[in-house]
């Protein structure tokens, strides 16, 4: 084991290559984790904030409705997206628990 990590055993190190692990929801979620980990979603809240401030009174109310909505529905893709990898998925433990 020692020799395998050192490199000095045999081995051609492609029974185990990239293209085994790297699919569709793996870039996906890499893509998304790569978004998310820039600074571009404090500069969106930023640019809301800014709108918000804009507005009068009347707008404001609209405006606060239109995101509290938009942030709900957001949630609920999110929720049903997470529900169907989990259904979709070969393992689902939560399926044993009742036995």
């Amino acid at each position: 084991m020692l020799a395998a990590l050192a490199g000095f055993a045999r081995g051609s190190g492609l029974e185990y290559h990239l293209g085994l692990y790297v699919d569709v929801e793996l870039l996906l979620v890499l893509a998304v984790g790569i978004v998310a980990s820039t600074p571009a979603l404090p500069y969106l809240a930023g640019r809301l904030r800014y709108r918000r401030a804009a507005l009068e009174s009347a707008g404001r109310q609209h405006f606060d409705r239109l995101t509290a909505a938009s942030e709900v529905a957001l949630l609920m893709v999110v929720f049903l997206a997470s529900l169907s990898w989990m259904a979709a998925g070969t393992y689902n433990p939560f399926l044993y628990f009742r036995f």
